[in-house]
Protein backbone atom coordinates (compact mmCIF):
# COMPACT_ATOMS: atom_id res chain seq x y z
CA UNK A 1 0.00 0.00 0.00
CA UNK A 2 1.65 3.32 -1.35
CA UNK A 3 0.64 6.33 1.15
CA UNK A 4 2.06 9.80 0.43
CA UNK A 5 3.72 11.32 3.98
CA UNK A 6 3.54 15.04 2.48
CA UNK A 7 -0.20 14.63 2.21
CA UNK A 8 -1.00 12.63 5.48
CA UNK A 9 1.12 15.90 7.56
CA UNK A 10 -0.22 18.56 4.66
CA UNK A 11 -4.08 17.40 5.97
CA UNK A 12 -3.01 17.36 9.48
CA UNK A 13 -1.79 21.08 9.36
CA UNK A 14 -3.42 22.66 6.60
CA UNK A 15 -6.47 20.57 6.35
CA UNK A 16 -6.28 19.88 2.80
CA UNK A 17 -4.04 17.40 -0.03
CA UNK A 18 -2.32 18.93 -2.29
CA UNK A 19 -3.08 18.11 -5.62
CA UNK A 20 0.84 18.01 -7.42
CA UNK A 21 3.62 16.19 -6.01
CA UNK A 22 7.57 17.34 -5.82
CA UNK A 23 10.68 15.01 -6.75
CA UNK A 24 11.41 15.43 -2.72
CA UNK A 25 7.92 14.50 -1.40
CA UNK A 26 8.67 11.23 0.66
CA UNK A 27 5.91 8.24 -0.49
CA UNK A 28 5.41 5.81 2.44
CA UNK A 29 6.51 1.90 1.31
CA UNK A 30 5.47 -0.68 3.56
CA UNK A 31 7.76 -4.02 3.62
CA UNK A 32 7.26 -7.18 5.32
CA UNK A 33 9.16 -7.91 8.30
CA UNK A 34 9.06 -10.76 10.89
CA UNK A 35 10.55 -9.47 13.69
CA UNK A 36 8.15 -6.64 13.78
CA UNK A 37 5.33 -7.34 15.66
CA UNK A 38 2.88 -4.65 13.67
CA UNK A 39 3.56 -7.10 10.40
CA UNK A 40 5.39 -4.29 8.30
CA UNK A 41 8.66 -2.07 8.62
CA UNK A 42 7.81 1.51 7.13
CA UNK A 43 10.20 2.82 4.68
CA UNK A 44 9.81 6.20 2.97
CA UNK A 45 10.73 6.75 -0.28
CA UNK A 46 10.91 9.96 -2.38
CA UNK A 47 8.09 10.86 -5.66
CA UNK A 48 11.50 11.56 -8.08
CA UNK A 49 12.87 7.90 -7.30
CA UNK A 50 9.81 6.10 -7.00
CA UNK A 51 8.40 7.58 -10.68
CA UNK A 52 11.75 6.44 -12.10
CA UNK A 53 11.59 2.60 -10.73
CA UNK A 54 7.59 2.32 -12.11
CA UNK A 55 8.57 4.49 -15.34
CA UNK A 56 5.84 6.94 -14.71
CA UNK A 57 6.17 9.86 -16.92
CA UNK A 58 4.32 13.05 -17.46
CA UNK A 59 1.21 13.53 -19.72
CA UNK A 60 2.65 14.17 -23.47
CA UNK A 61 0.74 16.77 -25.36
CA UNK A 62 -2.38 15.99 -27.19
CA UNK A 63 -1.59 14.45 -30.91
CA UNK A 64 -2.87 16.05 -34.19
CA UNK A 65 -6.80 15.10 -35.19
CA UNK A 66 -6.87 12.46 -38.10
CA UNK A 67 -8.67 12.64 -41.23
CA UNK A 68 -12.32 12.54 -41.60
CA UNK A 69 -13.74 9.02 -42.80
CA UNK A 70 -15.36 7.56 -45.66
CA UNK A 71 -19.01 8.98 -45.85
CA UNK A 72 -21.27 6.55 -44.95
CA UNK A 73 -24.42 5.15 -47.52
CA UNK A 74 -27.35 7.70 -48.46
CA UNK A 75 -30.25 6.69 -46.26
CA UNK A 76 -33.52 6.06 -47.72
CA UNK A 77 -35.95 9.17 -48.90
CA UNK A 78 -38.40 10.10 -46.60
CA UNK A 79 -42.14 10.97 -47.15
CA UNK A 80 -43.50 13.92 -48.50
CA UNK A 81 -46.93 14.72 -46.79
CA UNK A 82 -49.46 16.23 -49.66
CA UNK A 83 -52.61 16.72 -47.17
CA UNK A 84 -56.23 15.65 -47.98
CA UNK A 85 -55.95 13.05 -50.88
CA UNK A 86 -57.89 14.43 -53.79
CA UNK A 87 -58.85 12.57 -56.67
CA UNK A 88 -57.63 15.17 -59.32
CA UNK A 89 -53.74 15.13 -58.25
CA UNK A 90 -51.09 13.42 -59.58
CA UNK A 91 -49.09 11.79 -56.75
CA UNK A 92 -45.32 10.00 -57.02
CA UNK A 93 -43.70 7.59 -55.01
CA UNK A 94 -43.19 8.72 -51.05
CA UNK A 95 -45.77 11.06 -51.06
CA UNK A 96 -48.27 11.01 -48.24
CA UNK A 97 -51.76 11.88 -48.37
CA UNK A 98 -54.83 11.75 -45.42
CA UNK A 99 -58.15 10.04 -46.12
CA UNK A 100 -61.04 9.07 -44.12
CA UNK A 101 -58.89 9.77 -40.43
CA UNK A 102 -55.70 7.24 -41.85
CA UNK A 103 -52.87 8.18 -43.44
CA UNK A 104 -51.37 6.07 -46.72
CA UNK A 105 -48.07 6.59 -48.64
CA UNK A 106 -47.45 6.23 -52.64
CA UNK A 107 -45.19 3.07 -53.10
CA UNK A 108 -45.54 3.39 -56.75
CA UNK A 109 -42.47 4.59 -58.45
CA UNK A 110 -43.87 5.63 -61.55
CA UNK A 111 -46.08 7.63 -59.12
CA UNK A 112 -50.44 7.98 -59.40
CA UNK A 113 -52.62 9.83 -61.59
CA UNK A 114 -55.60 11.15 -61.20
CA UNK A 115 -58.05 8.82 -60.51
CA UNK A 116 -61.46 8.35 -58.78
CA UNK A 117 -60.09 5.36 -56.58
CA UNK A 118 -59.47 6.65 -53.23
CA UNK A 119 -56.16 4.72 -51.03
CA UNK A 120 -58.32 3.01 -49.74
CA UNK A 121 -59.53 1.16 -52.64
CA UNK A 122 -56.61 1.83 -54.84
CA UNK A 123 -54.15 -0.81 -52.83
CA UNK A 124 -51.63 -0.93 -55.80
CA UNK A 125 -50.44 1.94 -55.77
CA UNK A 126 -51.04 3.43 -52.08
CA UNK A 127 -50.08 1.70 -48.44
CA UNK A 128 -51.44 1.92 -44.97
CA UNK A 129 -49.42 4.45 -43.02
CA UNK A 130 -51.30 5.49 -39.69
CA UNK A 131 -54.84 4.04 -39.32
CA UNK A 132 -57.57 5.67 -37.83
CA UNK A 133 -57.81 5.77 -34.07
CA UNK A 134 -60.86 4.01 -32.63
CA UNK A 135 -63.37 6.33 -30.84
CA UNK A 136 -62.59 7.27 -27.21
CA UNK A 137 -65.13 6.55 -24.53
CA UNK A 138 -67.72 8.98 -23.58
CA UNK A 139 -66.75 11.99 -21.48
CA UNK A 140 -68.32 12.25 -18.21
CA UNK A 141 -71.83 15.02 -19.29
CA UNK A 142 -71.04 18.77 -18.42
CA UNK A 143 -73.06 21.32 -16.63
CA UNK A 144 -76.42 21.96 -17.53
CA UNK A 145 -76.39 25.62 -18.47
CA UNK A 146 -78.52 28.12 -17.48
CA UNK A 147 -82.25 28.24 -19.69
CA UNK A 148 -82.41 30.23 -22.48
CA UNK A 149 -84.73 33.49 -22.35
CA UNK A 150 -87.36 32.61 -25.33
CA UNK A 151 -90.36 35.29 -26.22
CA UNK A 152 -92.35 35.08 -23.60
CA UNK A 153 -96.36 34.34 -23.94
CA UNK A 154 -98.95 36.09 -23.68
CA UNK A 155 -102.76 35.79 -23.12
CA UNK A 156 -106.28 37.51 -23.12
CA UNK A 157 -109.34 36.20 -22.14
CA UNK A 158 -112.50 36.51 -24.19
CA UNK A 159 -116.58 36.77 -24.12
CA UNK A 160 -116.97 40.21 -25.00
CA UNK A 161 -119.60 40.70 -27.28
CA UNK A 162 -119.80 43.93 -29.24
CA UNK A 163 -123.00 45.21 -30.93
CA UNK A 164 -121.98 48.88 -32.36
CA UNK A 165 -120.99 49.52 -35.91
CA UNK A 166 -117.88 51.90 -34.66
CA UNK A 167 -114.64 49.89 -33.90
CA UNK A 168 -115.17 49.06 -30.07
CA UNK A 169 -111.96 47.48 -27.92
CA UNK A 170 -112.41 43.77 -26.71
CA UNK A 171 -109.48 44.07 -24.58
CA UNK A 172 -105.57 44.58 -24.93
CA UNK A 173 -102.00 43.01 -24.61
CA UNK A 174 -99.55 45.28 -23.04
CA UNK A 175 -96.05 44.67 -23.80
CA UNK A 176 -93.68 45.97 -21.49
CA UNK A 177 -90.64 47.73 -22.99
CA UNK A 178 -87.98 46.16 -24.31
CA UNK A 179 -89.64 43.02 -24.22
CA UNK A 180 -87.83 42.68 -27.84
CA UNK A 181 -84.54 43.27 -29.25
CA UNK A 182 -82.49 42.14 -31.93
CA UNK A 183 -84.28 40.51 -34.77
CA UNK A 184 -87.38 37.52 -34.09
CA UNK A 185 -90.88 37.01 -35.14
CA UNK A 186 -94.01 36.92 -33.06
CA UNK A 187 -97.42 35.94 -33.37
CA UNK A 188 -100.93 36.84 -32.49
CA UNK A 189 -104.32 34.95 -32.65
CA UNK A 190 -107.40 35.72 -31.86
CA UNK A 191 -110.95 33.84 -32.52
CA UNK A 192 -114.45 35.23 -32.63
CA UNK A 193 -117.86 33.93 -32.85
CA UNK A 194 -120.96 35.64 -34.90
CA UNK A 195 -124.55 34.66 -35.46
CA UNK A 196 -125.44 33.43 -38.48
CA UNK A 197 -127.50 37.01 -40.22
CA UNK A 198 -126.24 38.59 -43.69
CA UNK A 199 -124.35 40.84 -41.36
CA UNK A 200 -120.40 41.60 -41.75
CA UNK A 201 -118.27 41.44 -38.66
CA UNK A 202 -115.04 42.80 -38.81
CA UNK A 203 -112.23 42.69 -36.23
CA UNK A 204 -109.07 44.44 -36.29
CA UNK A 205 -105.77 44.52 -34.58
CA UNK A 206 -103.78 47.51 -33.07
CA UNK A 207 -100.84 48.62 -31.59
CA UNK A 208 -100.09 52.01 -29.59
CA UNK A 209 -98.13 53.48 -26.75
CA UNK A 210 -101.38 54.33 -24.68
CA UNK A 211 -104.34 51.42 -23.81
CA UNK A 212 -106.27 53.63 -26.17
CA UNK A 213 -107.48 53.79 -30.06
CA UNK A 214 -105.95 57.22 -30.06
CA UNK A 215 -103.40 57.26 -31.97
CA UNK A 216 -103.01 53.72 -32.69
CA UNK A 217 -101.72 52.47 -35.76
CA UNK A 218 -103.80 49.45 -37.73
CA UNK A 219 -101.65 45.95 -38.43
CA UNK A 220 -104.69 43.74 -39.69
CA UNK A 221 -108.10 43.42 -40.25
CA UNK A 222 -110.96 40.66 -41.22
CA UNK A 223 -114.16 40.49 -42.44
CA UNK A 224 -116.95 37.85 -40.86
CA UNK A 225 -119.91 38.23 -43.90
CA UNK A 226 -122.92 37.10 -44.62
CA UNK A 227 -123.44 33.23 -43.46
CA UNK A 228 -120.10 33.17 -41.68
CA UNK A 229 -120.38 31.81 -38.24
CA UNK A 230 -116.92 32.42 -36.24
CA UNK A 231 -113.29 33.27 -37.81
CA UNK A 232 -110.03 32.62 -35.50
CA UNK A 233 -107.71 35.47 -37.33
CA UNK A 234 -103.46 35.16 -37.05
CA UNK A 235 -100.99 37.78 -37.99
CA UNK A 236 -97.18 36.92 -37.96
CA UNK A 237 -94.89 39.94 -37.18
CA UNK A 238 -90.88 40.06 -38.06
CA UNK A 239 -89.35 42.38 -35.58
CA UNK A 240 -86.32 43.59 -37.30
CA UNK A 241 -84.97 46.75 -34.68
CA UNK A 242 -87.90 49.23 -34.52
CA UNK A 243 -88.77 47.80 -37.83
CA UNK A 244 -92.06 45.73 -37.66
CA UNK A 245 -92.52 43.79 -41.05
CA UNK A 246 -96.26 42.23 -41.36
CA UNK A 247 -96.84 38.87 -43.59
CA UNK A 248 -99.57 40.08 -46.09
CA UNK A 249 -102.53 37.60 -45.72
CA UNK A 250 -102.14 35.62 -43.19
CA UNK A 251 -105.04 35.05 -42.14
CA UNK A 252 -106.53 31.25 -40.89
CA UNK A 253 -110.50 31.47 -41.17
CA UNK A 254 -112.36 28.40 -39.94
CA UNK A 255 -115.84 29.91 -42.17
CA UNK A 256 -116.96 30.01 -45.57
CA UNK A 257 -117.89 33.52 -46.90
CA UNK A 258 -115.06 35.04 -45.25
CA UNK A 259 -112.44 38.15 -46.65
CA UNK A 260 -109.37 39.53 -45.44
CA UNK A 261 -107.28 42.93 -46.13
CA UNK A 262 -104.67 44.95 -45.02
CA UNK A 263 -101.80 43.60 -47.44
CA UNK A 264 -97.88 43.23 -45.89
CA UNK A 265 -96.33 46.67 -44.55
CA UNK A 266 -93.66 47.94 -42.30
CA UNK A 267 -94.31 49.74 -39.54
CA UNK A 268 -91.77 51.59 -37.48
CA UNK A 269 -92.34 50.50 -33.74
CA UNK A 270 -89.92 51.97 -30.55
CA UNK A 271 -90.18 48.25 -28.47
CA UNK A 272 -88.00 50.47 -25.49
CA UNK A 273 -91.43 51.51 -24.77
CA UNK A 274 -94.13 50.00 -23.60
CA UNK A 275 -96.78 49.06 -26.30
CA UNK A 276 -100.32 47.29 -26.38
CA UNK A 277 -102.09 45.23 -28.68
CA UNK A 278 -105.04 46.19 -28.99
CA UNK A 279 -108.06 43.37 -30.70
CA UNK A 280 -111.68 45.60 -31.75
CA UNK A 281 -114.44 44.58 -33.67
CA UNK A 282 -117.64 46.07 -35.08
CA UNK A 283 -121.00 44.77 -36.85
CA UNK A 284 -122.34 45.92 -40.36
CA UNK A 285 -126.16 45.87 -39.11
CA UNK A 286 -126.78 47.90 -35.10
CA UNK A 287 -127.96 45.68 -33.00
CA UNK A 288 -126.08 42.39 -34.60
CA UNK A 289 -122.73 40.44 -32.59
CA UNK A 290 -119.74 39.36 -32.69
CA UNK A 291 -118.53 38.38 -29.64
CA UNK A 292 -114.44 37.61 -28.37
CA UNK A 293 -113.28 34.31 -27.64
CA UNK A 294 -109.52 34.46 -26.80
CA UNK A 295 -106.60 35.83 -27.74
CA UNK A 296 -102.70 34.94 -27.25
CA UNK A 297 -99.06 36.44 -28.38
CA UNK A 298 -96.24 34.77 -28.45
Amino acid sequence: MLQNLTNFFNLITNRKIKTQLQNTDLIAVGTADPTWTGGYQPTAITYQNLAAQIGTGSVGPQGPIGPQGVPGPVGPAGLVWQGLWSAANTYAENDAVSFGGASYFCYNPGGVGPSPSDPTVDTANWALLASQGAIGPQGPQGIQGPAGVGSPTFYLSGLVTVNSTSDTVFGSILIPANTYSGNEAITISAQFGKIVNSYTAQTKFWINTSNSLVGATQLALTDGVLSARYLSMFRTLYIDGTSTHICPANINVISDNTSFSTAGQTVTIDWSLNQYFIITGSVSVPGETITFRGAKLY
